[in-house]
């Protein structure tokens, strides 16, 4: 791009939830930069960002990522055309019959799903939602990092900078490592 670090006015970076070695990497490394350059840094809940990536439909969508251990990651929101996003649900952590049943109650309006889980658990999808729901990795859309970066600039324009040092990952659950420790 040939934009040297002057010209940065601020690092954007998804805080999760997400793969913990990941999101940690990514978090520090943006600290690290934004210690070391004096340059400013915003962190960007990771499914709102996945969620921000359809760009051509107005309803229901859920970003849903594989949790691992039969749970996703997911939250449910509800594009407007001309309102943009918001927000229906927190981020969940649970198992996928979860967020589903919580789709059901929107009176089988169409929901959109994206991520990784979508495809783990297009079939129970179906089950729950059959012709209520379209299943979508995301290939004809943006990429999550565009819309991090996407809603870092809004926040910027925002004046809502995050302090590096008290910006911390968003886990829903436990690391493994924690768990083993408590064994």
């Amino acid at each position: 791009t040939q934009i040297t670090f002057s010209e940065i006015s601020a690092l954007a970076v998804s805080i999760g939830p997400g793969s913990f070695t990941g999101i940690r990497i990514g978090l520090s490394t943006v600290k690290g930069l934004s210690y070391g350059w004096e340059i400013r840094v915003i962190g960007v809940p990771t499914l709102p960002a996945i969620a921000a990536r359809v760009t051509d439909w107005h309803g229901l969508i859920c970003p849903l990522l594989d949790a691992r251990k039969k749970e996703v990651y997911a939250a449910l929101f509800y594009n407007k055309e001309g309102e943009g996003l918001k927000r229906l649900t927190e981020d969940l952590v649970c198992p996928p019959e979860q967020i589903m049943r919580e789709i059901q109650t929107y009176h089988r309006e169409t929901c959109i799903f994206i991520g990784d889980g979508a495809l783990v658990y297009k079939d129970l999808i179906n089950t729950f939602l059959a012709d209520s729901a379209q299943v979508t990795l995301g290939e004809s859309y943006p990429s999550t990092a565009f819309s991090v970066a996407l809603i870092a600039g809004e926040r910027l324009e925002e004046g809502k900078i995050d302090s590096p040092g008290l910006l911390f990952p968003l886990y829903l659950r436990p690391s493994e490592a924690e768990l083993k420790k408590k064994l």
